[in-house]
């Protein structure tokens, strides 16, 4: 009788007990307390983070500008120096009054003289007229042509390079095919040349020059090949 009364008596306790921690909450007040000041924590190093992402951006991006500033600054000291540097002969409204000597090579030799005169419309851009006068050794052939052409610079300082194109116009004669008997014929030429500033307002030219013509007589050569031209040009300034 007694074992059961004291079996009984410990079920019951452990009712109670099972029913006490039933009752209990699963978080305890001060889990949850440190659970929220974890995850402040936790929010305030991403913001700290995201503040550090933020100033290294921000500090990238001041290099970056800075950076660009004085690329662009360095480019402008370059351009600036460069320009300094440039004859004033190349700039826009100044004249070019000029006169070249040379050899035609190819299908025969020719003497050729050429003036000419220009008018820089941009800097390092001229535009302008010339005649050329084409005598052949040993022949009797002559040819007379005169036509526009266009001029680049592109390094204008004392020491100059530029470019040529031009259309031309002429005629021919022979007196192979009579005294009397002068013939038309269109050419083109392109040319390749350095100079030198000699004086204030005079230069030295040497040029490459090819001439394409579309007839001449055979014996004259057609696409004759290259002229070697010397010229001496007079620079006279204009404004911008």
């Amino acid at each position: 009788m007694v074992v059961i009364t004291t079996v009984a008596a410990q079920a019951q306790q452990t009712t109670t007990d099972t029913t006490r921690q039933s009752n209990e909450p699963i978080l305890r007040d001060s889990t949850r307390q440190e659970i929220r000041e974890a995850g402040k924590e936790v929010k305030e190093a991403a913001k700290e983070v995201g503040r550090d992402v933020e100033r290294a951006a921000d500090k990238v991006g001041q290099e970056v500008k800075q950076s660009t500033r004085a690329a662009r600054r360095e480019a402008r000291e370059t351009i600036d120096r460069i320009r300094a540097n440039e004859l004033d002969w190349f700039q826009r409204g100044s004249f070019l009054l000029g006169l070249n000597l040379g050899l035609g090579l190819g299908t025969g030799s020719y003497l050729i003289s050429n003036p000419r005169v220009a008018y820089f419309v941009q800097r390092g851009i001229a535009v302008g007229v010339k005649l050329s006068v084409e005598n052949r050794l040993s022949t009797s052939y002559r040819a007379n042509q005169g036509g526009g052409f266009i001029r680049y610079y592109p390094v204008r300082n004392r020491f100059f390079v530029f470019g040529e194109g031009g259309f031309n116009i002429g005629r021919y004669r022979t007196s192979i095919v009579g005294p009397d008997d002068k013939r038309g014929f269109s050419s083109v030429n392109l040319g390749l040349g350095v100079g030198l500033q000699a004086t204030r307002n005079v230069g030295l030219e040497l040029m490459y020059d090819h001439n394409y013509y579309d007839k001449t007589p055979e014996f004259a050569g057609r696409n004759r090949g290259p002229q070697i031209k010397f010229g001496v040009n007079l620079h006279l300034r204009g404004r911008e």
